[in-house]
């Protein structure tokens, strides 16, 4: 395995400034063939998931790496190259972040996602780098909080090399994709990423609070949504992860124990962190405004779903869907295994969920092949699976009995 240590032109100075960007643009437009693109985020250090550095790297062009701090516009290059394959690995990772600063790829090549379709077993870049072209790529900076400035130089290194080799990955990877007959497959794939719109925001997210499952009684869970209410406000101001502000740990302790007393706050061993302390006022009083809101405010244990209910209750509230549901999946797992894929690329989940627990009025291939493109399958997965699916539930009835 031959390690892929230094950019063959070296490492490239970060361009932040006008004067750098015009000469990148004009560089990329100049290039030919596709473009690789990656992004660094400072996930876990910052609040939210913009873009802290970009990579580009295209034949004829080298590698640019971009400061989009100091350069937060990059549509005049997303024009320059909008005639190109952008090539990505991970895409729907590094999308929403390239799309703030204006790049908005017309044309995409996702490797993992290619990766997936092939069957390959694991799908990070690294893997598929070793795998694939038998370069070994090191990856010891994927977590660094890259907001740090100045960059240091081998995590300049490590940004570079993530694009070096990618349109030789993609190279290969669409010959497999040709000769497997999977590329067409590929191509739509790739094509609903780019459409694939931004998520709707959570009406309650601070349900998602890890360990929030502990709280039992409504008004415990009052005081789960003031402190994560309290603390997103926090970290959104400072520009911090609000993990780093107050754990998710603290807020379900505080929940549970619901502490009246500064003191009784500082005895929470979640609550000893420096960043924690520091806001031990405002903790107090969104533990306090918790306690004191009057019932018809403090909110209920759960909230209904726009989707059916999470699988492992089927059996229970509708055995019919339950057995509808086991069918189906039965079904698309033997396609996944016969095409050399994970079920989930072979027709999402959520798809067979929905269309299992509401199946039309009458089964048939039209109007299951109908329900799942409503429900965003592609026309390569209809022809794979409508049929078989439809054949599955016909034998179990309309209405799921045997």
């Amino acid at each position: 395995m031959e390690p892929l240590l230094e950019p063959r032109e070296g490492i490239p100075p970060v361009v932040a400034d006008a004067a750098g960007l015009a000469e990148v643009v004009a560089r990329f437009a100049a290039g030919s063939g596709p473009v690789a693109v990656d992004a660094e985020r400072a996930s876990g250090y910052r609040y939210g998931n913009r873009a802290y550095l970009v990579q580009l790297r295209r034949a004829g062009a080298g590698t640019a790496l971009i400061d989009p701090i100091g350069c937060p516009d990059l549509t005049a290059l997303d024009e320059a190259v909008a005639e190109a394959e952008i090539v990505l690995h991970a895409a729907s990772q590094d999308l929403p972040c390239l799309m703030e600063v204006g790049f908005k790829p017309r044309v995409m090549f996702d490797t993992e996602l290619a990766g997936r379709l092939l069957g390959y077993e694991r799908v990070g870049l690294g893997t598929m780098v070793e795998t694939v072209l038998g370069l070994r790529l090191e990856k010891g900076h994927s977590a660094a909080d890259w907001s740090t400035r100045p960059l240091p130089e081998d995590w300049l290194r490590y940004a570079a090399l993530d694009v070096e080799v990618l349109v030789e990955l993609r190279d290969v990877l669409h010959g497999e994709l040709a000769e497997s007959g999977k590329l067409e497959w590929a191509r739509e794939e790739f094509a609903a990423v780019l459409d694939t719109p931004p998520p709707a925001p959570r009406s309650d997210p601070w349900r998602r609070t890890s360990g929030i499952h502990k709280v039992r009684n409504v008004r415990a869970l009052a005081i789960v949504r003031e402190l994560w209410n309290m603390r997103d406000r926090i970290a959104r101001e400072a520009d911090l992860a609000p993990g780093r502000v107050l754990p998710d740990a603290a807020i379900v302790t505080a929940a549970l124990e619901g502490p009246r007393t500064k003191k009784a706050l500082t005895e929470i061993s979640a609550f000893t962190g420096r960043s924690a302390r520091r806001h031990m006022s405002d903790w107090l009083a969104a533990v306090s405004r918790a306690r004191n809101l009057p019932d018809n405010q403090l909110p209920q244990p759960s909230t209904p779903g726009d989707g059916p209910p999470p699988p492992n209750r089927w059996a229970d509230r509708d055995p019919a869907a339950a057995k509808r549901l086991a069918a189906a999946r039965a079904v698309v797992a033997a396609l996944a295994e016969e095409h050399h894929m994970p079920t989930e690329n072979l027709l999402q989940p959520d798809a067979v969920r929905r269309l299992t627990w509401e199946p039309p009025a009458e089964i048939t291939e039209e109007s299951v092949t109908a329900r799942l493109r409503e429900l965003g399958a592609r026309e390569w997965q209809l022809t794979l699976a409508a049929a078989p699916i439809t054949k599955a539930l016909s034998r179990l009835g309309t209405r799921g009995e045997l």
